[in-house]
């Protein structure tokens, strides 16, 4: 039940990054529910970097969920015994192009919600 729930959480993050937080969309709610997911069946430095994401979003109204998704995805896997990933998940956004996660840095300025760095 937990991987399954943290997979669909994954999913809905993954769709909410690289997009503007729009109140009231679809991929702003279902980021909302993922994030609530997340703190309840996620492990101990994945509700972490929910509240790091939390934190900045609400100083700065931009934040990064690579950090999150990445530690998500690589948790996944193992869980579902497929082979782990050493590079950052990528995006593609027809309306702004494919974009490469970055690595699980501290963020280095405003970005809209989930968004990479460009």
């Amino acid at each position: 039940m937990q991987t399954d729930f943290l997979v669909k959480a994954f999913q809905n993050l993954a769709n909410a990054a690289n997009r503007p937080p729009i109140p009231g969309a679809q991929h702003f709610r279902d980021m909302e529910s993922a994030i609530a997911d997340i703190q309840l069946f996620g492990s101990k430095s994945q509700i972490e970097l929910v509240e790091t994401f939390t934190n900045e979003f609400e100083q700065t109204k931009a934040a990064s969920l690579d950090p999150l998704l990445n530690s998500l995805r690589q948790d996944l896997r193992k869980e579902l015994g497929y082979e782990q990933i050493d590079s950052n998940v990528r995006w593609f956004r027809p309306e702004g192009g494919a974009t490469a996660a970055q690595p699980a840095l501290p963020v280095d300025g405003p970005r809209s919600a989930g968004s990479g760095r460009r």
